[in-house]
């Protein structure tokens, strides 16, 4: 029955020594097998890992560009506002007949049968 146990066996149980000395017991050898799937696990997980990095400073560059116009929108956006407030205010202002009259009188338009006297700002 010596056969049965040596079937399924890669390694010697016991630990290999050196005869005549008291150093440390040698560790067991890998088969050659074990180390090229331990090797080409690690390739693959450092390509993997490598994806993720690479992938997060895409992502990070893309996001620092979108903020960066977002900011310029932003800006537009602000001077556009204003812009349209002034319009409103000047809109409102033409809507009243006596800042009309004003306007009139300063390019020198009146009503009929008055005389417009202009005045030198010295």
């Amino acid at each position: 029955m010596n056969l049965k146990n040596n079937v399924l066996r890669f390694r010697s149980p016991e630990p290999q020594v050196e005869i005549g000395t008291t150093s440390k017991p040698l560790p067991p050898k890998l088969h050659p097998k074990v180390k090229r799937r331990r090797l080409i696990w690690l390739v693959l997980m450092v390509l993997f890992f490598g994806w993720c990095i690479v992938q997060l400073v895409i992502q990070e560059i893309r996001i620092a560009h979108k903020e960066e116009v977002l900011h310029k929108r932003q800006q537009e956006l602000a001077t556009v506002e204003a812009t349209a407030k002034k319009l409103t205010e000047d809109v409102k202002r033409y809507q009243d007949k006596d800042y009309l009259m004003e306007q009139a009188h300063k390019h020198g338009y009146g009503k009929p049968g008055e005389k417009n006297v202009p005045i030198e700002n010295d």
